[in-house]
Parts: structure tokens; sequence; C-alpha cells
């Protein structure tokens, strides 16, 4: 399987596949009959040796907690 994953905002994008470990994510209903499903989530675990993936060194804010 080949995944690529890139973030943005619709102004900025970056490119991070080569520095994801892990990719977790949760889409629709949790139970049969829900009613609504909850929103959605996402968390992504990057490599970060060389703090190219810090929120802090990220001018765009692409990395900043919140962002869709």
């Amino acid at each position: 399987m080949s995944l690529q994953v890139t973030l943005s905002d619709g102004v900025n994008s970056r490119e991070i596949t080569a520095q994801v470990r892990a990719l977790r994510w949760r889409i629709g209903m949790r139970a049969p009959y829900d009613v609504m499903a909850p929103a959605a989530e996402c968390e992504v675990v990057l490599r970060n040796a060389d703090g190219s993936a810090s929120p802090a060194l990220d001018e765009d804010g692409l990395l900043d907690p919140g962002v869709r």
C-alpha cells in the first residue's frame, strides 16, 4: 500500500510522507444506531530528529495543534 501525507491550509502546503512514523484516525459513527457521528480525529506521529516538524519552527502554522 502506498500513502502520501501532505499538510495544507488551502494556501500553504508541506509534504511530510518521509517523516511519518504512524497514523491513526477515526471517521464516522462509533456505534451502531448512533444519531450523529463525533468529530473526526487524527493522530500523526512524525520523526523529528532534525527539528523540522517542531511547531515553534513552522512559520506557516501547519503543525499547530487543532489545524485542520
